[in-house]
């Protein structure tokens, strides 16, 4: 009995060490906000696209847990990015991400020394990064802010939406906004979800992972429906919340420009209403997938999030918008 208990513990050491080589643990639980990543990261990672190419990516984050571009201390222009995956999951080098080559783009026009701070983490909601705000960035005085949102953000924002995409170490962790208070899910199982160890122990996650993916696609596949299929009412009130949401973020940033940059493509209700709520909230809205182009170069191994080369189209757009905005190009 004893040798099997040693066998079983040495099988878990060994496949924890490994998962933690590949995949390292880059977020710690926070009880206000869900999770967060990691301060002070310097890690190398070896990742592939999804043509099977294998890549370096090297993921760095400031005493914020904020990944960053630039040296703040000689910066002539400070810009704070808030994100979710597609900004601050390890898919490209710091140095290689959007908003890398957006303040590249953005200094070689103004010959301005440029700062960038990224902050969010993956699998966020906008209250999350509204939150996290709130805790770290009262002091921060960007000269604008570019905000990266996705379609899976009105899922996201809303529990009645989320709760049925059966995600547990997401929407067991996550904040959510009801009439204008922040509540979090009740149940006994987001204790486990919540907890240091879920967190930190990679085995635990990644086997949580596979059984939330294989059970969502067995309910789905049962009942023959998607995450989208849900109710009209929970569709419209995903709208409300976000735009609640949305306000409190540029109430944040009140003389400040606030740019929106959606990283997926997706016209069906409501996923099409994010610009008109950006604009309802005094946003700018930049569309950037009219100039996009698509293959399978430009993707990470998972086929959703975009690799070194996704994340170039993605910076020389967007700067070219920003530089557009503010007329640089008379300079």
């Amino acid at each position: 009995m004893k040798k099997l208990f040693f066998i079983i513990i040495s099988i878990f050491i060994f496949f924890e060490i490994y998962i933690r080589e590949v995949s390292p643990v880059i977020h710690e639980s926070d009880k206000h906000i869900g999770w967060k990543l990691k301060k002070n990261l310097d890690l190398k990672i070896e990742q592939k696209d999804l043509l099977g190419k294998k890549y370096n990516v090297h993921f760095i984050t400031n005493e914020n847990g904020a990944r960053f571009y630039g040296t703040k201390s000689n910066a002539d222009l400070k810009i704070l990015v808030i994100g979710d995956s597609f900004t601050n999951m390890p898919y490209a080098s710091n140095d290689k991400m959007w908003f890398s080559v957006f303040a590249d783009k953005f200094k070689k026009k103004t010959n301005s020394n440029i700062y960038i701070e990224t902050i969010g983490a993956g699998g966020y909601g906008n209250l999350q990064q509204f939150l996290l705000l709130e805790k770290m960035y009262k002091d921060f005085d960007p000269n604008f802010v570019v905000m990266q949102i996705c379609n899976n953000d009105f899922m996201d924002n809303t529990y009645e939406w989320v709760v049925k995409n059966r995600n547990k170490n997401q929407f067991l962790r996550s904040p959510y906004l009801k009439n204008d208070l922040i509540f979090y899910d009740k149940s006994l199982f987001s204790i486990f979800y919540k907890s240091i160890f879920y967190e930190n122990i990679r085995l635990v996650s990644r086997i949580d992972l596979f059984i939330s993916i294989t059970l969502y696609k067995i309910y789905y596949l049962v009942n023959k429906k998607t995450s989208y299929d849900v109710d009209i009412e929970i569709k419209n009130n995903s709208i409300k919340i976000t735009d609640r949401i949305f306000k409190k973020i540029k109430n944040f940033f009140n003389d400040k420009d606030v740019f929106v940059i959606n990283c997926s493509q997706d016209n069906r209700y409501p996923f099409n209403q994010w610009s008109k709520i950006a604009l309802n909230n005094e946003m700018i809205p930049l569309k950037i997938f009219n100039s996009f182009k698509y293959s399978d170069k430009v993707f990470y191994k998972d086929g959703g999030h975009f690799n070194e080369l996704g994340n170039y189209q993605i910076g020389e757009i967007v700067g070219d918008k920003i530089i557009k905005f503010y007329d640089l190009n008379k300079n």
